[in-house]
């Protein structure tokens, strides 16, 4: 599990690449050391060995919501 500290542009372009594998993310909030949280867990594709484990998991405190909200608005004007 990881918790974002920051987030660091890649670059934006129209290149058209796109992940290969489709998985599911899930999520939930919770409060702790004070604090409200976002976490947000994907889960093996039905190909992998263990299906529907997780495998990767991220947290998101409120500055960080911020700022993905900001580069989400950025990606996709209007939404």
């Amino acid at each position: 599990m990881a918790r974002v500290t920051s987030f660091v542009s890649l670059g934006f372009s129209d290149r058209g690449r796109r992940m290969r594998t489709d998985v599911e993310c899930g999520y939930s909030s919770f409060h702790a050391d004070g604090e409200r949280y976002l976490h947000l867990e994907t889960y093996g594709s039905r190909d992998r060995e263990v299906p529907d484990k997780v495998s990767q998991s991220l947290e998101l405190d409120r500055a960080r919501a911020r700022e993905l909200k900001v580069l989400l608005e950025r990606a996709f004007p209007g939404i």
